[in-house]
C-alpha cells in the first residue's frame, strides 16, 4: 500500500530483487495527489537513457511500515 494523509492505494507489484526503486504509473500516484520531487535518469534495457520523476513515499508491505523511492512510471514503461 501507498500512504498519502489519509488515504491509500493497494497494489499488487511485482518483486523484482535486482530493481533499487518501486516503478508506479503515473496515474495511479497522481490519484493519491502524490507529487515528484526530483527526476532520475534510467539506462534501459536497450542502453537508451531515460528520466523520469520519482518521490519518497510511505508504504506498507506483509504488515511492516517503511518509506522507498518511487518513480513516476509512463505508459511505455514496462
Amino acid at each position: 500500500m501507498i500512504y498519502r494523509s489519509r488515504e491509500h492505494l493497494k497494489l499488487k507489484l511485482l518483486v523484482d530483487t535486482a530493481s533499487t526503486y518501486t516503478w508506479v504509473k503515473r496515474d495511479k500516484l497522481e490519484k493519491l495527489d502524490v507529487k515528484p520531487i526530483t527526476k532520475r535518469k534510467f539506462k534501459t534495457i536497450d542502453g537508451k537513457i531515460i528520466e523520469r520523476e520519482t518521490v519518497v513515499v510511505p508504504i506498507k508491505c506483509l504488515n511492516e511500515r517503511a518509506t522507498t523511492i518511487v518513480v513516476f512510471a509512463e505508459d511505455e514503461d514496462a
